[in-house]
């Protein structure tokens, strides 16, 4: 496919900027003027826009920022924080040759506050319970609500993650994420999912909201749902042993190069959230270390570093509480 690029010299003033969201995909799509245009104009794999000595290449998939109307311009060098951008993400792109544009085929994320207001305007019941509450601060939700709009006012492409509760993945607590999709034709909103195995609530990452992760059926559970599991006396070394036998028959694990305390002091950590990160708390270094050591794999020369520097706190950590995992058929400790 070819290549479009231009150096946009437009300003706020002069960019066809899109409306607020009608929240009816379909309709809103098809009145839009710029499906004209789109529809003219000869698909792209890519489209580089260049706004205020910075170039973004826009990709069908990216992930986009959208200045609201009615929000000033930041000025050059302090662009406005991601949370009050609008979102978007980019289906397809067209080039109109003879106007000289770029149109961009967009499905909108919508943000909670989006989703409280659609609700009430449109008297929807979109999961039963408290669903308001299952939303976090830097969290979105991905529709089918489509839009065609100037590739021109897209700010920047920004990373936007999928969170996916089957999976560790490495992330900052400012990430943007989203983990529910919202069908505007059916009015369904999915994806939600009990987290918790014993009480069904979602979390959110408040610091009440607490969980444990099990790393053999890979499921967080609330911290105050496993009171009745927990293991009082030296549960953190019985556990330290534990993690440490690995697999039946497959030997002690090559501590060559490996400071000792520190993997003790590992094994020693439960997997917990929030703590530094709001999604996936400590899981992502622990949980690197248990399953490299249950593996018989050679750690890296980070992880073994990262090891070492957890040494000091050999003594705290036999004073952790464990719990054994509720789940049937799983008992291990967490």
């Amino acid at each position: 496919m070819p290549r479009a690029s231009r150096n946009t010299k437009r300003t706020h003033a002069t960019r066809s900027r899109p409306v607020k969201p009608a929240r009816n995909a379909n309709v809103n799509a098809r009145k839009n003027p710029l499906k004209a245009k789109f529809d003219a104009g000869s698909p792209v794999d890519e489209y580089e826009r260049c706004h205020n000595g910075h170039s973004s290449v826009i990709t069908p998939g990216a992930f986009v920022l959208i200045q609201p109307a009615g929000l000033q311009v930041a000025p050059e060098g302090e662009p406005h924080p991601h949370h009050i951008m609008w979102k978007a993400v980019v289906q397809e792109i067209h080039v109109d040759e003879k106007d000289d544009v770029a149109i961009l085929l967009i499905h909108w994320f919508y943000s909670r506050d989006d989703m409280i207001e659609l609700a009430a305007r449109e008297n929807l019941q979109l999961r039963s319970g408290s669903w308001e509450e299952s939303f976090s601060k830097m969290e979105i939700i991905l529709t089918d609500d489509e839009e065609y709009i100037e590739a021109d006012t897209v700010e920047d492409v920004v990373n936007i993650f999928h969170w996916n509760e089957d999976k560790i993945k490495d992330v900052e607590p400012d990430d943007i994420y989203y983990r529910y999709t919202y069908n505007v034709l059916t009015q369904r909103l999915n994806g939600f999912k009990s987290t918790c195995s014993q009480c069904r609530k979602i979390y959110i990452g408040k610091k009440e909201d607490e969980q444990r992760f099990c790393d053999q059926c890979d499921r967080w559970i609330h911290t105050k749902c496993l009171q009745n599991a927990k293991v009082r006396r030296g549960s953190a070394e019985h556990a330290c042993k534990i993690f440490l036998k690995g697999k039946q028959d497959s030997g002690d694990y090559n501590m060559d190069g490996v400071d000792r305390d520190g993997l003790y002091a590992t094994l020693m950590t439960p997997i917990v959230r929030p703590k530094t990160c709001r999604i996936q708390g400590n899981a992502t270094s622990v949980l690197a270390v248990r399953r490299t050591v249950e593996r018989r794999e050679r750690m890296t020369k980070a992880m073994r570093t990262w090891v070492k520097d957890m040494a000091p706190k050999l003594e705290r950590r036999r004073d952790e509480t464990f719990y054994v995992c509720p789940i049937d058929g799983c008992r291990s400790p967490m």
